[in-house]
């Protein structure tokens, strides 16, 4: 493994242990056993990595919501789909523990864009249930369960965090099922959950 990768591994690391905020180039240098100018080869400083990191999330989810087809897919491989988008999220969780400090408004453009798509897909998801005639929630109430879907999609991690990262996947899963449950019309066939 080459240097670069090295930095974005162990930066990935450190920052979600610790917080970005907490972690300097300095510290992640040090925790490499590399020079810092070594470090500044590569990456011009912490902003730099936690853009990249950020690109990283973003492809990895952007590649998760392409292979989903939301007007088909069956219950129980939703289920699965959402453990797995969730993996994501815990392998990347200081980007969603350190939300203020990775993604200012004037900042990050990777994790901003980031929390559009989970926005946008959380709503998405929404109109699937109601097409299939599943939920029983129609405009602005739609509206705001999706905004309470994402707000919880991205603080989850601040619950669970001293679980196996199995269960914190599926406990984040399940808080997440369970703001919807109220307004279907049936409930869902998820594989795996105590429903």
């Amino acid at each position: 493994m080459g240097t670069r990768q090295r930095i974005l591994d162990t930066s990935l690391a450190m920052f979600n242990h610790h917080g970005s905020a907490n972690i300097t180039s300095l510290d992640i240098a040090a925790e490499l056993e590399i020079s810092p100018g070594n470090l500044y080869y590569h990456f011009k400083g912490k902003e730099e990595i936690i853009n990249q990191l950020s690109k990283e999330c973003e492809l990895a989810v952007g590649t998760l919501l392409a292979r989903v087809d939301l007007e088909a897919i069956s219950e129980s491989e939703y289920w699965v789909f959402l453990l797995s988008l969730l993996r994501v999220c815990l392998h990347y969780r200081f980007l969603f523990l350190d939300l203020q400090t990775v993604a200012p408004p004037q900042g990050n453009r990777g994790a901003q864009r980031l929390m559009k798509q989970l926005h946008s897909f959380t709503a998405h998801s929404l109109e699937a249930l109601e097409e299939k005639a599943l939920l029983q929630v129609k405009g602005e109430q739609r509206e705001q369960l999706a905004d309470n879907l994402f707000l919880l999609g991205l603080s989850w991690l601040c619950f669970d965090s001293g679980d196996s990262d199995d269960k914190a996947v599926e406990r984040g899963a399940q808080r997440l099922i369970s703001l919807v449950n109220p307004h279907l019309t049936r409930q869902l066939n998820l594989a795996g959950t105590d429903q």
